[in-house]
């Protein structure tokens, strides 16, 4: 069973979904946090009950080979820029969702993406390489609505498991097909028995927005992601 800080505890539906996915990596557990890695894509997560303890387990697992990193202790993220020069950094809110499936809403086709619509999807998601974006495409883990037989929009998870490669094609914005497509992978994501949430980057009002409208819990605090460009040990670590 996993442990963590007592602290809002909607911040670490990444954790769990690790687990359920079936792609963690414990790294360190016990009474006062967790520290995990995603084996698929990479990435480290972290939360302790002290910046000491999350400290000490940073340290015994080798920061310098971090590339994506996400925690919830500010002094983390000054450390990680300090000592390794991680200065790219996403501070975010989570959005989770409670209950049952929602409502589909919208005159959507939704079915997921197949690798000839990369040249619609690459121009339009510059936040993973064309291997990674490739990557999730062929894991059938992004999706493509349609109206009247026209892509309007995707939408899809990112490799830890949060939803998220959410864009709707100008031209369609302001209709609803953001919300109708986010229902749509809220319901997915139940269907496989994962957790729905997602990350909302401070600053993205509209993204606030929407999570709110449609009926997220949003965290009081933030988290952190911390990214730095390092060569890969293999192909597919992912940098948001």
């Amino acid at each position: 069973m996993l442990e963590f800080p007592k602290r809002d505890p909607l911040m670490y539906a990444g954790f769990e979904q690790l687990i359920l996915r079936g792609t963690a990596e414990v790294l360190e557990n016990g009474p006062r946090g967790c520290f995990l890695r995603d084996r698929l894509g990479g990435a480290y997560i972290l939360a302790a009950e002290t910046t000491e303890l999350s400290l000490a387990w940073l340290e015994a697992h080798d920061p310098s080979r971090m590339r994506l990193l996400e925690v919830f202790d500010p002094a983390l993220v000054r450390y990680m820029r300090d000592r390794y020069g991680a200065d790219n950094l996403l501070r975010c809110r989570q959005a989770r969702w409670y209950g049952p499936a929602p409502e589909a809403t919208g005159d959507l086709d939704i079915a997921p993406a197949v690798p000839s619509d990369f040249g619609v999807i690459r121009p339009l998601y510059n936040k993973m390489t064309d291997a990674e974006l490739m990557a999730v495409i062929h894991r059938s883990e992004l999706f493509l609505g349609r109206t009247r037989g026209e892509i309007c929009g995707f939408i899809g998870w990112h490799p830890e498991g949060s939803i998220g490669l959410l864009e709707v094609l100008p031209g369609y914005r302001r209709r609803g097909f953001g919300a109708a497509l986010e229902r749509f992978l809220i319901g997915e994501t139940l269907r496989k028995g994962w957790i729905p949430f997602a990350q909302i980057e401070t600053g993205n009002e509209a993204s606030l927005r929407l999570q709110t409208s449609l009926g997220m819990h949003i965290s009081r605090g933030s988290l952190y992601w911390v990214f730095r460009d390092i060569p890969n040990e293999k192909e597919g670590e992912t940098v948001r």
